[in-house]
């Protein structure tokens, strides 16, 4: 059965939410980082996963 729109979305967005989380735990250990930037990089991080979502099917049908 397909998913709804919504729920591949939110999913692509968490799966993004997790690997940017776990680059950023790496990182901040690394080079302490501002609140505002690690919250940027968490979102940018989950957008990221949706936008290639959407392109690489693309990519892949040729």
């Amino acid at each position: 059965m397909p998913l709804h729109p919504l729920t591949r979305l939110c999913a692509c967005f968490a799966t993004g939410l997790l690997i940017a989380a776990v680059a950023l735990i790496a990182v901040d250990r690394a080079v302490p980082l501002e609140p505002a930037l690690k919250v940027a990089w968490l979102w940018l991080g989950g957008n990221a996963a949706i936008a290639l979502s959407h392109i690489l099917p693309a990519l892949l049908r040729g």
